[in-house]
């Protein structure tokens, strides 16, 4: 598995993990063109029920408040531009590192000082099932995605088998780079994560950030930046 992780990112080095050129105002090849505002495209959509964390009442409220915390430092959205990576906690694989690009987080780190809750095993309890979810839907919505770590333990409600993982972060123990969860946004325009609460549901939307398109008058080609 880490062998097909360098691959992937050997194959990103050499093309996505490139500066994008600035356009402006308006291109020359561009000209000529109808320029139309684009609507947003929802890529993926999953749901998530809070109240079926578990069959235990305690252990339910225990995952859902540190699904809602971990959300909350996140700011409950997050965006990834063209050949950017995502990683659930900050402690990441030495292929991720030598890149030398930065990598956006889940922003906390799951410990008592930042508010987790414990159920009694560990802190933080809950937040493989976010990341089991967001796993699930980055997926679906085509981004390159790697959980090295499955949750055999005990079954994710409202998951697929193949994407329940089990994350950890350890500052001393370097081992827990195997137990996150990595996205790549492989394709060329910016992909936005939308996390909502409606009701005892957790909703997550991936969608095309909104840009703009040129509509060529000849063969309706859209060209999107």
């Amino acid at each position: 598995m880490a062998q097909g992780l360098i691959s992937l990112f050997l194959l990103l080095t050499g093309s996505l993990l490139k500066p994008r050129e600035l356009i402006s105002p308006v291109p020359e090849r561009l000209i000529g063109g109808s320029l139309i505002e684009s609507k947003e495209e929802i890529l993926a959509f999953q749901s998530l029920d809070l109240g079926d964390r578990d069959e235990n009442e305690y252990l339910n409220e225990v995952f859902s408040k540190n699904i809602l915390l971990a959300l909350d430092y996140l700011g409950f959205e997050f965006v990834l531009e063209p050949g950017e990576v995502f990683a659930f906690h900050e402690n990441v694989l030495p292929e991720i590192n030598d890149l030398g690009i930065g990598v956006k987080t889940m922003k906390s780190h799951f410990i008592a000082s930042e508010g987790y809750c414990s159920s009694g095993y560990l802190y933080g309890d809950g937040v493989c099932h976010l990341a089991s979810f967001l796993y699930w839907a980055a997926s679906e919505a085509g981004l390159e995605t790697l959980g090295l770590t499955a949750h055999g333990f005990q079954p994710i409600p409202g998951v697929p088998e193949k994407y329940m993982i089990a994350v950890k972060y350890s500052p001393l123990d370097l081992s827990s780079a195997k137990q996150n969860l990595y996205l790549v946004n492989n394709l060329d325009y910016s992909i936005r994560f939308v996390f909502k609460i409606k009701g005892d549901d957790l909703e997550l939307k991936v969608v095309r950030k909104n840009g703009y398109y040129v509509k060529n008058r000849k063969s309706a080609s859209r060209q999107y930046w």
